[in-house]
């Protein structure tokens, strides 16, 4: 009987440990998904970072392999799945550090009157697929033209629609996903000065600790009425990333068309690229995400920074 009882005491004893476990592993988990990574740890070498100051480069060239891409860090999965742009398409990349605001940097620990890391990197997600998601607040979005010298508008119109050939006025979500492995698909209408009125897909993935947006043309673009961009062929993707230290952005975007087109469709890309990030920089300053910000206008103020190797 004695025997009995202590092979009972043993046997409840080894199922309390079993069933205490995977709490603690669950802990263990969450807590390592809830400590942002430092973006010290995800520039590539030689980049000019500097501790609370916003940092802007940017690389143009051709093909779809990034050259500014942030190391050691997986992208979320995109809903669909895109094959890469061709070897001759024309590459337009940056990347931007935006330093979190002096009042609310982020706390590595749960300080009495902080939010613990966990749940300050969710608000954080969140708020950004609430931006990335805003497509009608990109209208009357403006851009540095080279060729005119002066600011010109780049979105006279800009909402979402129901389809690809749909030009129904949709309003931007209340709540979008905005939970880790949530996604989004949509259509959006975007009429600009250059291309006119075409129609994109848009993708938005969150992920354990960033957020990505994809969107490609669905219409073919043309120019003077010119087909210059068959559908697929005009290609954006940004990719942001909450750090200790404020949000690591990442823009590439790819344009493939023929040499004839591709002159006058390159001419302000870059800007173009710039007016974007600047929209988002406001964007996020404005949700309490990162330090106001303004970035430059026109891509031949901003640095260029190539690694070895690349085209």
């Amino acid at each position: 009987m004695k025997t009995t009882l202590v092979s009972l005491s043993l046997s409840l004893s080894l199922a309390l440990i079993f069933l205490a476990c995977p709490a603690a592993d669950a802990g263990a988990a969450d807590s390592s998904r809830a400590s942002p990574p430092s973006v010290t740890d995800l520039l590539i070498p030689g980049l000019p970072y500097e501790s609370g100051k916003v940092m802007l480069v940017v690389d143009t060239g051709k093909g779809g392999k990034p050259a500014l891409e942030p190391a050691h860090f997986e992208a979320p999965d995109a809903k669909s799945a895109r094959a890469p742009a061709g070897s001759g398409a024309l590459r337009v990349e940056a990347l931007a550090f935006l330093p979190a605001p002096r009042e609310a940097a982020q706390a590595t620990g749960g300080a009495p009157g902080q939010a613990r890391p966990g749940v300050d990197l969710d608000r954080r997600l969140a708020a950004l697929s609430r931006i990335l998601n805003s497509v009608h607040r990109m209208e009357g979005l403006e851009y540095w033209s080279a060729s005119r010298q002066r600011m010109r508008t780049l979105y006279a119109e800009a909402w979402r629609t129901d389809s690809p050939e749909g030009r129904a006025r949709l309003p931007d979500p209340a709540a979008p996903p905005a939970a880790p492995g949530e996604t989004s698909s949509f259509y959006a209408w975007l009429r600009d000065l250059t291309f006119g009125g075409n129609v994109f897909r848009f993708d938005i993935s969150v992920g354990p600790a960033s957020v990505l947006m994809l969107n490609e043309n669905v219409s073919t673009m043309r120019y003077l009425l010119v087909p210059v961009a068959p559908p697929g062929r005009m290609r954006s993707r940004i990719h942001v990333i909450p750090c200790k230290e404020g949000l690591l952005v990442h823009f590439f975007s790819t344009i493939d068309v023929s040499d004839i087109a591709a002159k006058r469709v390159f001419e302000s890309a870059g800007n173009k690229a710039l007016a974007v990030l600047g929209w988002f920089a406001k964007e996020a300053s404005a949700a309490g995400l990162a330090e106001e910000a303004r970035l430059p206008v026109n891509i031949e103020d901003v640095p260029v920074f190539r690694p070895a190797g690349l085209p």
